[in-house]
């Protein structure tokens, strides 16, 4: 028989328990042996530094450069330097926002999340100059763009119309999209089509509005691969139900019930819920007692992100605005000014001049 040969192993575990400095909480030593027993070398730890549910398991041998698979905690190899360097870790620095898995991130970082609603192509290529980290393509269309009284009207084609634009000139955009009022309350073969036609228009996610009563559709969209978002509070399909677009929550009944719902949806698999026109308190708790994000829109600044439509932040929508919105610039004022000027030059000729006209 050949003699079987040892081949060295690029595995590596603790060989104690890390001594924490309280003063660096960051940057602790751990000292590392090979499966022989060897010492090796102190080393930085920047994660959790228990890896010891590896520890019963057959050492793997890898192929020179491979990697073992990230499964959340921080794995390490040396290198000819005598270093240690990390491989697959997560990283510390802030980074764009890219996927589902992103809410997450974002949730254990504690960093904020940033969306606002967009239904054209103009604006969109505008958002993806910026960091907004996510696009809401909202049935508040039927409001912003369509002029109609509440959002009952939007269509499936005319989302999936709106997502199509927005997502040509937004491509790395994270884009969520709203099911229309009724399109997942006719049963589920229906919902699946309203589904299928707004992510075949370009959408990575959907939000639909309620709580436990779509649990079983949550967890269907999400078994069959679909990120969904919840929302909860003031839901404006509900407009004609809640006696118009007031202020939920309130109360200790109403809270609990919504407390109750948001834990039910994460349950169901939701990756994010929306909290819209909620007691800034009850929207903390929410938050508090949930491992997936919260976004806010009249809900406080303890939620994990904000929603705008876009409209109302530039100053475009006009009239009244709900107590929530902040106006970032005079829009309405900016374009009728400029549509004056352009009149009054078209009037007096002084448009267009010779810098304006083709030899």
């Amino acid at each position: 028989m050949l003699a079987q040969r040892r081949l060295p192993l690029l595995y590596f575990a603790p060989r104690r328990a890390p001594t924490l400095d309280p003063a660096e909480p960051g940057r602790n030593p751990v000292f590392f042996e090979s499966i022989s027993g060897a010492e090796v070398f102190p080393a930085t730890h920047r994660t959790r530094p228990s890896i010891g549910r590896h520890l019963d398991k057959r050492p793997q041998q890898l192929k020179p450069g491979a990697r073992l698979p990230y499964d959340g905690v921080q794995q390490h190899r040396p290198d000819p330097t005598g270093q240690v360097r990390a491989m697959n870790a997560p990283r510390n620095t802030p980074r764009k926002f890219r996927s589902v898995l992103d809410f997450h991130a974002y949730k254990s970082r504690e960093q904020k999340i940033s969306m606002v609603t967009c239904y054209d192509a103009a604006f969109a290529q505008l958002i993806a100059k910026t960091d907004v980290d996510t696009i809401l393509v909202g049935d508040s269309l039927a409001m912003a763009v369509y002029g109609r009284p509440n959002t009952l009207g939007a269509s499936g084609t005319e989302m999936a119309r709106h997502i199509e634009a927005g997502g040509r000139v937004a491509p790395d955009k994270f884009i969520v999209v709203d099911l229309p009022f009724l399109s997942y309350r006719s049963g589920l073969p229906a919902a699946m089509d309203a589904v299928r036609q707004l992510l075949v228009a370009g959408a990575t996610a959907l939000k639909l509005e309620g709580g436990r009563e779509n649990a079983e559709l949550i967890t269907h969209l999400v078994k069959s691969g679909v990120p969904v978002l919840g929302h909860l509070g003031l839901t404006p399909q509900h407009v004609h139900q809640l006696g118009g677009f007031r202020v939920q929550g309130r109360g200790a009944c109403a809270a609990e019930t919504l407390i109750e719902d948001a834990h039910i949806l994460q349950t169901a698999g939701c990756c994010a819920i929306v909290l819209e026109c909620i007691p800034f308190e009850l929207a903390a708790k929410v938050t508090q007692a949930l491992h997936i994000p919260t976004i806010g829109i009249g809900a406080g600044s303890a939620v994990d992100g904000q929603v705008l439509v876009l409209y109302d932040l530039l100053g475009l929508s006009g009239g009244f605005a709900p107590r929530f919105v902040k106006r970032y610039m005079d829009g309405e004022s900016l374009i009728t000014q400029a549509l004056a000027q352009f009149h009054t030059a078209v009037v007096d000729s002084s448009f267009p001049s010779a810098e304006h006209s083709y030899e």
